[in-house]
């Protein structure tokens, strides 16, 4: 990313359309919510639409658009470089061309994993329980709408589906409700990478397994999701309480201790001595290369 270069003293006024990008900036910033709210009400629209509806993939366009001015990634305030230029354009050209059910699952599954990782990044409680709601609400379109018809049996009603359309909106208005609370400058660009690549693959498990659930046995769409969901959630459980017991230690301390040792004196001379005890049969000569290597 390039800078914008800064102004000096006597310079002639900024150009109309960069007034326009920087009053955009600041205004995002600003109501951050209203643009997350809009993102996501274009996603719902589109997602209602089916991705054979070219009005769609009009609007998964825009909701791309402000999906830029909110992302944790790269500062709004600097030049978009020709090759992110070129990016963002062939991505515009595969949600024109190819978008079908399961890009846009994978679509969903993304910002699902940044919204998941900006859910403890932030120390003001309602900030949190925005990105909570916006979490659960990008869960239920993906269990609701997207799924079922990527599933190998499409099992949701037609008054499922409905009573959905109007009923997760509602998620809109908690949002736009919630107590505005005074947030950095940075939080923006704060996110758990971790966290956010563990929820994405979470999911991913989550999806293939239900689907694994319904070819391997005569179980509904509802059934083999709510049993993906529970074992992957007592799966998470047992490796949390292993990584970090009550008790102390964990797999947790034994990871970060074989972090902490790679690359360090000690580590090689056992290597070394790894490598002679394969090699060499006779304890003097042993004992002298390993004194040697030390």
């Amino acid at each position: 990313m390039q800078h914008a270069p800064p102004r000096e003293e006597g310079e002639l006024p900024l150009p109309a359309f960069e007034r326009l990008a920087n009053a955009t900036w600041a205004l995002s910033r600003r109501y951050w919510r209203l643009v997350v709210v809009a993102m996501l009400l274009l996603l719902h629209v589109a997602a209602f639409r089916g991705v054979a509806d070219p009005w769609a993939r009009a609007l998964l366009l825009a909701h791309l658009g402000l999906l830029i001015l909110w992302q944790p990634f790269l500062r709004a305030e600097q030049r978009v470089s020709v090759a992110q230029g070129l990016i963002l354009l062939a991505v515009a050209g595969v949600v024109m061309l190819r978008l079908d059910w399961w890009l846009l699952a994978f679509w969903v599954v993304v910002i699902a994993g940044l919204v998941g990782g900006k859910v403890y990044q932030h120390d003001a409680k309602w900030q949190r329980r925005c990105y909570l709601v916006i979490l659960a609400y990008l869960l239920a379109l993906l269990a609701i709408v997207i799924l079922p018809e990527i599933a190998p049996r499409r099992e949701i009603t037609a008054d499922t589906r409905r009573a959905a359309e109007y009923a997760l909106p509602l998620a809109f208005v908690l949002i736009a409700l919630f107590p505005a609370e005074r947030e950095s400058g940075e939080a923006p660009q704060m996110i758990d990478f971790f966290y956010s690549v563990f929820l994405m693959l979470l999911l991913v498990v989550v999806i293939l397994g239900s689907f694994t659930f319904m070819m391997l046995r005569p179980s509904s769409y509802i059934e083999a999701l709510t049993y993906t969901v529970f074992i992957t959630a007592a799966g998470v459980l047992l490796v949390g309480l292993a990584w970090n017991p009550r008790s102390g230690g964990g797999l947790g301390v034994f990871f970060a201790r074989y972090l902490f040792s790679i690359g360090l004196p000690v580590e090689r001379w056992l290597e070394v001595l790894a490598q002679l005890m394969r090699t060499e049969a006779r304890p003097q000569r042993f004992l002298e290369q390993a004194v040697v290597a030390l």
